[in-house]
């Protein structure tokens, strides 16, 4: 399993429309990946996006649209709040790549953090040894996880 971290821009709706990825974001109401690829890879309409946002963020929970699309949404808390939570973070992204393994199976799986600006180095190391873990054995081949560092 390949695993990248990248700052570089990268456009994923064509790739989503087609199924060929599994797209992880944080669950933004306002302008965000989420959003954009809910709206424009999967034909949500913007209400509608934001409403699954907000179930996203109330519950606390990892929510994934499957089987209307392989794009995934964790709680916005994980960007937003300056304390770091590892258990929470780690229940979310198990949660993530779950939905992959038993629903999704892509064999690329991208986390889109690029909005984030709050613990970077945290986040691309909970998801490198989840993957590398728990999950190197799902069929994943690619993780890149993004971000404007």
């Amino acid at each position: 399993m390949r695993i990248i971290r990248t700052s570089e821009d990268a456009n994923y709706i064509e790739l989503l429309k087609k199924g060929e990825v599994h797209v992880v974001a944080f669950a933004e109401e306002g302008f965000s990946h989420f959003k954009a690829l809910a709206e424009f890879s999967l034909g949500f309409t913007i209400q509608q996006a934001v409403a699954f946002c907000k179930r996203v963020n109330d519950a606390d929970e990892t929510g994934t649209l499957f089987p209307r699309g392989k794009l995934t949404a964790m709680p916005k808390r994980f960007f937003r709040d300056e304390r770091w939570d590892d258990d929470g973070f780690r229940r979310c992204l198990r949660d993530a790549f779950v939905a992959n393994r038993d629903h999704c199976k892509s064999n690329q799986l991208v986390f889109q953090f690029s909005c984030v600006q709050l613990h970077l180095d945290n986040l691309f190391e909970k998801v490198k040894e989840m993957a590398e873990q728990e999950f190197s054995d799902s069929g994943i081949e690619q993780i890149t996880v993004h971000f404007s560092d």
